[in-house]
Formats: structure tokens, C-alpha cells, sequence
């Protein structure tokens, strides 16, 4: 499961090759700067909390022992950093609620909701989401983790991975106007599987 070249490199980054530290920050910046992004609904917070992480990572290199891929180690120690954050600033979370309700999309089919992720007013339904259903979501089709990734960064059972994904597409269809509140769970139930995820097994 661990990359040779990847272990390779972090050998190098822990006697602190300067070369060998810019890579491990090229490979990975971008990939968790456009989640936390996503996450944060601000490039300034992003940014700061990427380059926050990659800090933090980099001080506890010796603690990362190789059974997950240093990118989902890395995710782990954003999201930690990114919830403390937002602790610190509770008072944002509300201020996304007025322009979400605005909200209201004709969607045919939870492939399309999906694909229509990065409009302006998806993302404002996401930022809706519970933590954990907009964490997982965001873990799972953007930055293209598997279930078993993403219940180690949330430190939860593989199902309730799965349970927070469904869930989390349904509550966005019916932000959106894609399932009328009376007719959800039939649609539910016959309508397609969005994207291929199942629920919890």
C-alpha cells in the first residue's frame, strides 16, 4: 500500500533535504488547498489553513507510520485544524443559511446535482450539510478518496461513511428542488443510485 518513491521521500524530508520538501509540498498543495477551499468557502482561509497543515505535518514527519498514504495523513491533520478553526469562528457557519435558501435548481438526476457541484449556489447548499455528511461528500468526489480513506481521516466505521454520503446527496437534491420533500423517500428508493454510492451495509 505504501509507495516506495513516497517513502523515499519522506526519508529525505526527515533529514531535512530542501529539494526533497518542495516536492512533498508541489505533489500534494493543490489537491488539499482546492478541499479546504470547498471546505471553507474562502481561498484566504484555505490558504492559510493548507499551509497550516502542511507546518504541522511536517513537524510530526516522525509520527507518520506509513499505514495510510501521507495524503490522507495530511487530510486528517487539515480537518482537525480546519474543525478547531471553526470553533474559534462558530459565528460563520450561519452566515451562508440566507443566501442558501435562494436556492432552488431543477435537477434531473443526482449525476447532474452532482456535476453541478462547483455552481455557486451547490456550493452554498453544501456549506449547509452537516459537518460530517458535507466532509465526506467533499472527501469523496472531489478529492476522489475510497470510503475506507475517508473513515480513517473521520476515525469512523467504513458504513457510517457510506450513510453520511447518501444522505448528505438526498438533503442537497431536496435543498436544490430536485425531490419534493412528500415524495423523497419513494424517489429514494427508485430512483438511481447517485453516483454509485450505496448506502451503509
Amino acid at each position: 500500500m505504501f509507495d516506495p518513491e513516497e517513502r523515499s521521500l519522506l526519508a529525505a524530508c526527515r533529514r531535512e533535504d530542501p529539494e526533497a520538501l518542495r516536492r512533498l509540498v508541489d505533489t500534494h498543495y493543490e489537491l488539499l488547498y482546492r478541499f479546504l477551499w470547498r471546505l471553507t468557502a474562502s481561498p484566504e482561509a484555505a490558504a492559510e489553513l493548507t499551509q497550516d497543515a502542511f507546518v504541522r505535518a511536517l513537524e510530526r514527519l516522525d509520527s507518520f507510520d506509513g499505514r495510510a498514504r501521507f495524503s490522507t495523513w495530511l487530510h486528517a491533520i487539515a480537518l482537525n485544524l480546519w474543525r478547531d478553526s471553526r470553533r474559534r469562528q462558530a459565528r460563520q457557519i450561519e452566515a451562508v443559511e440566507a443566501q442558501a435558501r435562494t436556492a432552488a435548481v431543477a435537477i434531473d438526476s443526482e449525476q447532474e446535482a452532482l456535476a453541478r457541484l462547483e455552481r455557486h449556489e451547490v456550493r452554498r447548499a453544501v456549506e449547509r450539510l452537516p459537518e460530517a455528511q458535507r466532509v465526506a461528500i467533499l472527501l469523496f468526489y472531489y478529492q476522489g478518496m475510497s470510503y475506507q480513506e475517508i473513515a480513517r481521516i473521520c476515525d469512523c466505521p467504513v458504513g457510517t461513511v457510506g450513510s453520511w454520503i447518501h444522505h448528505g446527496v438526498h438533503a442537497l437534491r431536496q435543498m436544490l428542488g430536485a425531490v419534493p420533500e412528500e415524495d423523497a423517500p419513494k424517489r429514494r428508493r427508485t430512483g438511481c443510485n447517485p453516483c454509485g454510492v450505496e448506502g451503509p451495509r
